[in-house]
């Protein structure tokens, strides 16, 4: 508890060096105990997932956050299946790809990865103890995804989009 007897949370998050997670951790950190894992402090999402899952037993909050291969989800069925029965939270960061009908070849595998975290994380959401959420947005400017689909671009500001996902 803080000085006003708000709960200060222990949060996690993937990716917190740079982009979206960065923000999301800046802004996280001035009111609760921020953790992060990324190459830039000696994890591979992609390879240190159990590690990184077990970093979290004392973690209220993990947000999902870097997008690496297929690490999301990875992250996300190690967390289910490690976390289950309790009342911790697992916010998957999403995008608008999704929506993307005959997309290039050059982003199929980005827009399959999230399908697949999306459908994933809203079938463990019906089933799990813990609280699994999944948020969505669209992409800002310099996105080379806006190029080939304007229809993308989110008009959100980075620094609303960051309220609406710790708006838990």
């Amino acid at each position: 508890m803080d000085k006003t007897g708000v709960a200060i949370l222990k949060i996690a998050i993937t990716g917190h060096t740079s982009g979206f997670g960065k923000y999301i951790k800046q802004e996280l950190e001035k009111e609760h105990q921020v953790i992060g894992f990324s190459k830039t402090n000696g994890y591979n999402l992609n390879t240190d997932v159990k590690n990184i899952i077990a970093e979290c037993k004392d973690v209220d909050i993990l947000i999902n956050n870097a997008c690496s291969r297929m690490c999301q989800i990875d992250i996300l069925l190690e967390f289910y299946s490690k976390y289950n029965l309790t009342n911790k939270t697992i916010i998957n960061v999403g995008s608008w790809i999704t929506q993307v009908q005959n997309i290039d070849a050059k982003f199929f595998y980005a827009q399959k990865q999230k399908q697949i975290l999306q459908q994933l994380s809203h079938t463990l959401m019906i089933t799990s103890n813990c609280k699994i959420i999944y948020k969505s947005w669209g992409f800002h400017k310099g996105n080379e995804l806006i190029e080939y689909y304007p229809q993308l671009e989110d008009k959100t500001s980075i620094e609303e989009a960051v309220q609406e996902l710790i708006s838990w």
